[in-house]
């Protein structure tokens, strides 16, 4: 019998490729091939010959499944250190951020506290102390916003919060009810279809509407119309292909120039003068945070004066 009649089912192997090659007097040398029970030998094809013909094939096959393995365990603690090496860089990055804003942005309110603290104190019962007092009060207020979105930033980490179904049309029309002062001051129109379900942590995803419909709001001029839209999409997440909806939070606010449209998701970085309208410039970093911590995505476009368009994208199960 020859070699088709006893291995039908080896007829598309390499191991059958290689051994056609040596039967017309290639030699093939130490090649690694993987058997069917799942080991792998380091294998050689060699012709032996009597006047240029081939009248034999010796083949020699080594065992080397455990160097393998051992390759192969190596391979992935290094993607895994990889892993680990680019969330360093990251925190190092939003560590850097941290100092920049505890050594710049603070420094501006307490210079005006200890300013107008002097003031008070050296010039006691002028008139012009309740304006001083009124400025230290001002510049403490900022002082504890900029603390207080500091500690938010720093506390979203879901890998250690169980993921719970969320019905996403219940939590912005709760979103609606804290903004509901903003919206009435501004008469705004806030539109939000019927939305499905999605797995999530809720008080996380809460925070990034709160911010985002926020910002149209803050950031608008007259007659503020926020739109809301979704469809349903598959994106592959970690390797695998996974239904995710797209949503998104579309305003005809003041807009911002679309060469910035990914600096405005660094924290602390604001395109707005901070003297026009109130913030710290740590909003939109954080929903980018805790849109990623969800295994999603999110853009923005914009144009001045124009309006812009906030898109998000979240798997709507567990992805694993």
């Amino acid at each position: 019998k020859n070699f088709a009649e006893l291995f039908p089912d080896s007829l598309e192997s390499e191991y059958y490729k290689y051994l056609r090659d040596s039967v017309g007097g290639k030699p093939v040398s130490t090649t690694i091939l993987k058997s069917p029970n799942h080991r792998y030998y380091e294998t050689s094809f060699i012709p032996l010959l009597e006047n240029t013909t081939p009248y034999a094939i010796l083949i020699m096959a080594r065992d080397v499944t455990e160097s393998i393995d051992r390759e192969k365990e190596l391979v992935d603690l290094n993607s895994e250190l990889q892993v680990q090496n680019e969330k360093l860089h990251k925190a190092n990055t939003e560590l850097e951020q941290f100092a920049y804003i505890l050594s710049h942005d603070l420094q501006s309110p307490l210079r005006k506290i200890r300013t107008f603290s002097k003031l008070v104190i050296d010039h006691e019962g002028l008139p012009e102390n309740k304006t001083y007092l009124e400025k230290i009060d001002n510049s403490a207020k900022r002082m504890k916003e900029l603390i207080d979105d500091i500690l938010d930033y720093s506390k979203v980490n879901n890998q250690h919060e169980a993921l719970r179904a969320i019905d996403l049309t219940e939590l912005i029309e709760e979103v609606k009810v804290d903004l509901e002062l903003m919206i009435e001051k501004k008469k705004a129109i806030v539109s939000v279809p019927s939305l499905p379900k999605i797995m999530g942590v809720k008080h996380q995803l809460s925070q990034v509407f709160n911010n985002l419909i926020g910002n149209s709001l803050k950031y608008s001029v007259a007659d503020p119309v926020i739109t809301i839209s979704f469809k349903m999409i598959q994106k592959t997440i970690l390797g695998n292909v996974t239904d995710c909806i797209e949503l998104k939070i579309t305003d005809n606010g003041i807009g911002f120039d679309q060469q910035y449209h990914e600096e405005i998701f660094t924290p602390f970085k604001r395109l707005q003068h901070s003297q026009q309208y109130e913030g710290t410039g740590i909003g939109l970093a954080l929903v980018k945070k805790v849109i990623e911590m969800h295994h999603g995505e999110i853009t923005a476009e914009g144009k001045l004066n124009e309006g812009s368009v906030f898109t998000i994208m979240l798997p709507v199960n567990k992805v694993m």
